[in-house]
């Protein structure tokens, strides 16, 4: 199966109140938010809605049925192919069957010469229509798979946009799935904590929903300030430049955050010191 994945982006909490991630009153913990790489499944083809095997907020496991299409045209096409493979077989075998005869027929007129030219044109004959059977039936093999979507990955089910009986376009999105690795925590820094929070980094995590031992890890420290003034002329403009950090949580803790939902990151014991 050759699902169509589209994938969209959750915006996080908008207005945090970051200022207080900069200065030593934040300390331990700085403030940050949970955002969602969501995986938008579709298929190619167009149709109706045939069933919808999961629910929001289901749990799916890697390559789980997700939702299938009407596919009576598509079942129709497999049946009419598995038909002319098994007529090519038998045709094969019967022109197997007659150049085997002629070979063993005695003789050297030219009558039984062309009539073992023409048995062996009509088994290699045979055997092009059989491949081409074969890769029919292939082709219509697929096409059917092609009305199913399947979990590209193990994921939590985020939404259901269309149910049975509703019409989708070709690459309409039906169900959205978040995984957890496309779970991320980000934050906005000040350039004295980025010391404290260096890429690789494992930081702990607090929440109403993250339970104890919930654990992220720094995969990326943006190069460049998301905010600086033109000139630094004190400590206090320095004190504005913010840099990205995104941290990667641990699967157990990806699967109890919601994108939006804000965290507290506890930077490790005496980093940066």
């Amino acid at each position: 199966m050759r699902a169509m994945l589209l994938r969209g982006v959750a915006a996080g909490v908008a207005a945090l109140a970051l200022s207080g991630c900069f200065g030593p009153e934040a300390e331990p913990g700085v403030q940050g938010y949970v955002e969602g790489d969501f995986v938008d499944l579709g298929l190619p083809a167009a149709g109706r809605v045939e069933a919808v095997a999961v629910a929001r907020g289901d749990a799916v496991a890697a390559g789980a049925e997700v939702f299938r299409l009407d596919a009576r045209a598509e079942e129709a096409a497999l049946a009419e192919a598995e038909a002319k493979l098994a007529e090519a077989q038998a045709a094969r075998r019967l022109a197997d069957i007659e150049l085997l005869r002629q070979r063993g027929l005695r003789g050297t007129s030219a009558e039984l010469k062309a009539k073992l030219d023409s048995a062996t044109a009509a088994a290699d004959s045979a055997v092009a229509a059989e491949a081409a059977a074969q890769a029919a039936l292939a082709h219509a093999r697929w096409a059917l798979d092609e009305r199913t979507a399947r979990a590209p990955r193990a994921a939590r089910v985020e939404d259901v946009f269309f149910h049975p009986g509703e019409v989708v376009a070709a690459g309409q999105p039906v169900v959205r799935l978040l995984p957890p690795g496309n779970v991320v925590v980000r934050a906005y820094l000040g350039a004295a904590m980025l010391a404290r929070l260096p890429a690789g980094a494992q930081a702990a995590l607090r929440c109403d929903a993250c339970g104890e031992g919930a654990q992220a890890a720094v995969s990326f420290v943006s190069a460049e300030a998301a905010y600086a003034p033109p000139v630094l002329y004190s400590r206090a403009g320095a004190a504005k430049l913010a840099f990205l950090v995104e941290l990667r949580p641990d699967t157990a803790t990806a699967l109890r955050l919601r994108p939006g939902q804000p965290v507290t990151i506890l930077p490790p014991q005496g980093a940066g010191k």
